[in-house]
């Protein structure tokens, strides 16, 4: 990714038009990168990530599309994977379920626990005492 860049950097300062493609795969890494950073955020919806990005939500629609997936499932699989590591985690096992799943954005443990079943294949419970030898 850093050579596309690169690349695409180098073609606007020799006068060239940067490969839309590369453009398209930095933009999606930007704002890949700014979902990961405000994933704690229970409200980081499509129009804040356009908004901080610049961008339109349709632009950003487009270019999840061409990832494979829609922005509300790739958020929901990054905060799924965030709950995952802190479950696995054995320094947080203290930890409340409720509290990982806040500290991950989301704001209802129902939806949470659906979300999560559907991403592990299991319950949150079930999978940190599995890991966890609980």
């Amino acid at each position: 990714m850093a050579l596309n860049l690169f690349s695409s950097v180098l073609a606007e300062e020799m006068g060239e038009r940067p490969d839309v493609g590369t453009h398209q795969a930095v933009l999606l890494a930007r704002i890949k990168q700014y979902v990961g950073a405000h994933l704690h955020e229970p409200g980081l919806d499509l129009e804040q990530v356009a908004a901080a990005a610049g961008v339109s939500t349709r632009q950003i629609s487009r270019l999840f599309q061409l990832d494979g997936l829609s922005f509300g499932r790739y958020l929901l699989r990054r905060r799924s994977e965030h709950c995952r590591l802190a479950l696995a985690n054995p320094a947080l096992q203290g930890l409340r379920i409720s509290q990982i799943a806040l500290d991950s954005g989301f704001n209802n443990f129902a939806h949470f626990s659906r979300v999560f079943r559907d991403y592990a294949g299991c319950s949150p419970s079930e999978y940190r005492a599995r890991i966890l030898g609980r």
